[in-house]
């Protein structure tokens, strides 16, 4: 019998906003193949990790801790949208979010920009294959918990 192989395309066309009712709306071509899903695999590996963790210590945290924790998660954010769409993409992304006027502030679109990070990572989960991302998992799991990033000492 046959097989029918499904060709896909290796890259993904990104907007933010739809482009039939808002034609300007920022956009972005970002490569799936292999060698570019290896490198934002890398990349948001340790995010995955460290944004669950972060959240709770922003959200219940002392007043230090919570700015802290609140810093390194927009740190994060950032470095996982760079490794998709670069640094101007970013700066695009916190335009739009701040309605054209003027870039938005990181820390107070925090949930915002947590939904262009979650829509990211979704679309590296749909598009890199189960081998690579048991491969990730399994070294980041497999890590000694020494090697692991540490957690900021209390103050």
């Amino acid at each position: 019998m046959p097989t029918i192989i499904g060709a896909t395309k290796i890259y993904e066309d990104i907007y933010l906003d739809d482009p039939k009712e808002n034609p300007s709306t920022p956009h972005w071509r970002v490569s799936f193949d292999d060698k570019n899903c290896d490198r934002l695999l890398n990349v948001v590996s340790n995010a995955f990790l460290r944004i669950p963790e972060l959240t709770k210590t922003a959200e219940g945290g002392n007043e230090a801790e919570s700015a802290s924790a609140t810093d390194e998660i927009v740190d994060l954010q950032r470095r996982v949208i760079v490794a998709f769409i670069g640094d101007d993409g970013y700066n695009e992304v916190l335009t739009f979010i701040g309605d054209d006027e003027a870039p938005a502030d990181p820390r107070e679109s925090i949930i915002a920009l947590g939904n262009v990070f979650a829509a990211f990572m979704n679309l590296l989960d749909e598009r890199a294959s189960s081998r690579k991302l048991r491969s990730v998992a399994n070294s980041v799991c497999s890590q000694p918990k020494n090697s692991r990033p540490k957690k900021k000492a209390r103050r």
